[in-house]
């Protein structure tokens, strides 16, 4: 009798569907514990996103995804990661509308800021309120140094 239970290919397995809602990537990167060390990230998520684990896809029940979760956690190393394996800086969250974006300007983090900024992240983008990042940057006491840190940015793009 033959198995109803198809084998994953190489190329599926790090998209498999945890019972939790998540891929293997995003549990990875939620997993991933905080380490004060500058640009430490574990190899197991580089060898995720090496073996094609998508990193735009999201939790089928919080629309949770990875890049939205390392910059809630003020991430750098895993934000630098997941957009060096092509995370789009502006998606957006599917109920709420938030990208990463509008977190990292709310918590004050130039650096995840500066990071979304490099990849071309779209500034204006607009929650399911209408409210941009400067909003929450400004709502949090963060406007000054998110404005100079996104024209310091821009102008390090344009002039190096």
């Amino acid at each position: 009798m033959a198995s109803s239970r198809r084998k994953r290919t190489e190329q599926e397995w790090p998209n498999t569907w945890l019972p939790s809602g998540d891929t293997i990537l995003l549990e990875a990167v939620r997993s991933e514990p905080d380490d004060p060390r500058p640009g430490s990230v574990s190899g197991g998520i580089e060898s995720l996103l090496k073996s094609g684990a998508n990193p735009a896809t999201e939790n089928t029940k919080t629309r949770m995804f990875p890049l939205l979760n390392a910059a809630a956690r003020q991430n750098p190393a895993m934000t630098k990661l997941l957009l060096k394996y092509k995370a789009n800086p502006s998606q957006k969250h599917k109920d709420t509308g938030l990208a990463p974006a509008h977190i990292a300007a709310g918590e004050g983090n130039n650096e995840v800021l500066d990071l979304l900024i490099r990849y071309k992240v779209n500034l204006l983008a607009q929650d399911k309120n209408e409210k941009t990042a400067m909003f929450f940057a400004a709502k949090n006491g963060h406007a000054g140094n998110i404005l100079v840190q996104a024209v310091t940015s821009c102008s390090n793009l344009l002039y190096s």
